[in-house]
């Protein structure tokens, strides 16, 4: 009911929003971005509660100042309606695109980037005029009182983008009664939020996970081959949609491969006990603890072993997965074909780059 309310005071103040000329959203979505910079340091306080990691709250933060900025300055290119053209087909009849923006778009977001996976849909709708209601994970949501004061100093923007926080029932809530929806999220959720829009009809936008892989041929700068993917499958614990989270190397240059991956992965240790440090962040979800731990257990009974790292331990009240190398792994395992989202890196060779492919 909380959700429906919120839905149609939107639904209600949308159209002031879009009958505003797009300079003046411009404006308005500017000022927020300037607010934004001088409530830094208590968004990255909050959103470092949720996640126990600093370094990235604060890159988090900044990705999310410049793509307000990005999509400011793209906006008028993007959104001037173009010439009326005459009809080909029709003689004296002209012919024009009109962009009409939804309602009510509504936001579900993941906990690994809480602020950042919000705002990256919201911006661009509110630029288009639409109304914007946004429902971060339960996991992470200390961010949102602080970005809802910055929000009610913004010129207008109070009445256009509202948050409603809680689980799964008001994920449910908010896919029934917005007009379009953007979720980012598993697999397993994205499936059931894409039947739930399709039962009502409305557009629907999943960025769902993956198991991104990356390719060693053996003609490879293999030092530099060894940084990109520890940075890629390392950078804020694994918990990433675009990690890197299975490598396949040539086996003509896999000794080397593994010797410099290994040394770069083994160099990363925790941000603990001062999350301030450098180092990887706990896992932030307890869920994903479990499906981590699965992962490696099943790996090890299959055969597989760590060059280095290899567990899940506890570390003040918190879950923490060593940064971790796996050899001896095979596409029987899960820790291989499903996402993992963890500072883990399985290593497969190949003979041929055609294999390396299929």
């Amino acid at each position: 009911e909380a959700v429906a309310q919120e839905v149609n005071r939107l639904r209600s103040r949308q159209p002031g929003w879009a009958a505003r000329p797009l300079p003046a959203r411009i404006d308005a979505l500017g000022s927020l971005a300037a607010m934004l910079h001088d409530a830094r340091m208590l968004l990255v306080e909050a959103l470092a509660d949720d996640t126990g990691r600093w370094t990235e709250s604060e890159i988090e933060f900044d990705s999310v100042t410049r793509i307000i900025r990005r999509w400011c300055e793209d906006a008028p290119a993007i959104l001037t309606p173009p010439l009326v053209r005459p009809s080909r087909l029709v003689p004296r009849i002209g012919v024009a695109q009109r962009a009409q923006p939804y309602p009510v778009a509504g936001i579900i977001s993941p906990w690994n980037f809480p602020l950042l996976l919000s705002m990256i849909d919201a911006v661009p709708a509110l630029l288009a005029g639409c109304g914007v209601i946004i429902k971060p994970s339960e996991i992470t949501p200390r961010f949102v009182p602080v970005l809802e004061q910055v929000i009610a100093r913004a010129d207008g923007l109070q009445d256009v983008l509202r948050f409603v926080t809680g689980g799964a029932q008001t994920g449910d809530a908010v896919v029934r009664h917005v007009d379009m929806l953007c979720f980012t999220g598993s697999v397993a959720t994205g499936r059931r939020v894409a039947v739930a829009a399709a039962e009502s009809f409305i557009p629907c936008h999943l960025e769902l996970g993956g198991k991104d892989p990356a390719i060693v041929c053996d003609d490879a700068d293999i030092r530099l081959a060894a940084r990109a993917i520890s940075w890629a499958g390392m950078v804020n614990a694994g918990q990433s949609c675009m990690s890197i989270e299975r490598c396949y190397v040539d086996r003509k240059v896999s000794g080397e491969f593994l010797s410099e991956l290994t040394a770069e992965v083994a160099a990363l240790g925790h941000c603990y006990p001062d999350r301030r440090s450098p180092g990887l962040g706990p896992i932030i979800s307890l869920a994903q603890a479990d499906i981590i731990r699965h992962h490696l257990d099943e790996a090890y009974a299959l055969g597989a072993h760590a060059l280095t790292g290899g567990n899940v331990v506890a570390k003040g009240g918190g879950l923490w997965c060593e940064p971790t190398v796996l050899v001896g792994v095979h596409s029987g395992m899960a820790v291989v074909r499903e996402e993992t989202f963890a500072p883990i890196l399985p290593v497969m060779l190949f003979d041929s780059d055609d294999e390396a492919v299929r």
